[in-house]
């Protein structure tokens, strides 16, 4: 059975670029899925979904104009 690899919050915001208050928001706004294991913790996959999400395609908004 392969783990779950988790990220802390620091190391999440570092990836993403963001502050800590900006990674809060996504996580209230339930952008950003995130569980309280102590500390919050991040599963890379749904980071990675986060990302995918976060970021659209150039194109994709030239044809919706």
């Amino acid at each position: 059975m392969m783990q779950e690899k988790f990220l802390s919050l620091k190391d999440a915001r570092k990836i993403l670029g963001v502050s800590e208050r900006s990674m809060y928001r996504y996580i209230h706004d339930g952008r950003l899925k995130a569980y309280k294991i102590g500390y919050w913790k991040i599963k890379e996959k749904d980071l990675q979904e986060f990302i995918e999400q976060s970021f659209h395609k150039p194109e994709e908004t030239e044809r919706r104009s």
